[in-house]
Formats: C-alpha cells, sequence, structure tokens
C-alpha cells in the first residue's frame, strides 16, 4: 500500500493475488479483463523488469471514483440478497437460478 501525491491511498495487487479472489476462472480469462479495464483507463498495470518477472495493479483515478460509485450499489444488493434468499422455500433453494 502506497500514497500518491493526491493522498490517496493505493493498493498495488498482483495478479496471482487476484486470481486466487477470481474462484474457478482461468488466467486467460483474467488476463483479457485486466487488459480491458487497463485499455478503459480504469486499472494501471506496473510491470517490474526483475526476475521472475513482476506485475502489480492498481486502480486508477478514475477507477477510484467509480469504486465509490460502486460501493453502495453493492451494500444494496449484499443487502436485498440476503432478504430475497430468506423468503426462499426450502425445495426452490436447491434449484439453479434462471
Amino acid at each position: 500500500m502506497t500514497q500518491n501525491n493526491n493522498c490517496y491511498i493505493v493498493f498495488k495487487i498482483r495478479f496471482k493475488e487476484i486470481m486466487k479472489d477470481c474462484g474457478e476462472n482461468s488466467p486467460k480469462s483474467l488476463a483479457d479483463v485486466l487488459r480491458e479495464l487497463q485499455d478503459t483507463g480504469l486499472i494501471e498495470r506496473i510491470s517490474y523488469n526483475e526476475i521472475p518477472p513482476r506485475v502489480e495493479y492498481l486502480l486508477t483515478e478514475h477507477g477510484r471514483e467509480l469504486r465509490e460509485v460502486i460501493r453502495p450499489m453493492m451494500r444494496w444488493a449484499r443487502h436485498h440478497n440476503q432478504i430475497y434468499m430468506s423468503y426462499r422455500k426450502p425445495h426452490i433453494a436447491d434449484a439453479p437460478d434462471p
């Protein structure tokens, strides 16, 4: 964790750490998503000239702004998902969602 000139706390994270949090997604799928996020300016990729190679990712200013907008929506979704799941009948709970 570092602090940049704008006084934002910046978390750098390595590919392997992201991969652990992504469940059963393939490394190629994750790399494709990270590349797309980089192309849209939401994350920055930092490549170090080391052996073994080391790459870290961090949110850009636009990515941090988007994160702040999405956080309340994620809290709402988690809360309402818990309510929804509490109303489901037991035999329906075992059925896959459409």
